[in-house]
């Protein structure tokens, strides 16, 4: 069985990472890109305008990406992904003062 590796990049809006994925795919033969943003977006354009929010809190969006990640389906086995993908809802950040 061919194992692979996943490079997680994480970072603020406009920092580069859709940039670096990319590069890193150019760059390394048979590597792909998976941009669960894609999903996010896709999912938050089919809601009703009073029904939206940030697609990371959707649940839909949190299963469909750990699917896509290849993450185990029992939300409690996944020690290995973050927490926004183990189907506990984000925290707000706290309000800057």
């Amino acid at each position: 069985m061919v194992r692979g590796m996943l490079l997680w990049l994480n970072g603020p809006f406009g920092g580069g990472k859709t940039q670096t994925a990319h590069e890193v795919r150019r760059r390394l033969p048979g590597s792909v890109v998976c941009d669960p943003e894609h999903l996010g977006i896709g999912l938050h354009r089919m809601m009703p305008r009073a029904l939206r929010g940030n697609y990371q809190d959707i649940p839909a969006w949190r299963q469909s990406t750990r699917q896509v990640l290849g993450g185990p389906s029992e939300p409690a086995a996944c020690s290995q992904l973050p927490p926004e993908f183990t189907g506990t809802p984000r925290q707000p950040a706290p309000a800057r003062a």
